[in-house]
């Protein structure tokens, strides 16, 4: 089961590879447990809104923000680092048909 499942993500394959799933929900588990940082005075849009089943067997809605460096919870917008956030939103771009590569690598 791919435990994360990620806001408007309508496609037919899962957003994010099992291996890429199961390290974001270690990820976010390892965060929560730090010290939040306090919400910040103004407000950041969101890059990417997805849940996540935790080990209580919860399931937590969490905000990627600020090109993915940060994990927010939108409800308290408390924030926690997430190191693994632009990976998360790199896979999601790539899976959607999105890439920053815009070379043509078809050789004739």
């Amino acid at each position: 089961m791919n435990e994360i499942e990620i806001r408007g993500w309508k496609a037919d394959t899962p957003a994010l590879s099992a291996e890429l799933a199961g390290l974001t929900r270690a990820a976010v588990q390892e965060a929560i447990r730090t010290d939040p940082k306090p919400p910040p005075d103004f407000r950041i849009a969101a890059d990417l809104t997805f849940s996540a089943e935790l080990d209580d067997g919860s399931r937590r809605t969490f905000e990627l923000i600020a090109d993915g460096k940060y994990l927010r919870d939108p409800t308290t917008h408390v924030l926690w680092p997430f190191p693994l956030g632009r990976r998360v939103l790199e896979e999601v771009a790539l899976r959607q048909g999105f890439s920053d590569d815009s070379a043509d690598t078809d050789a004739d």
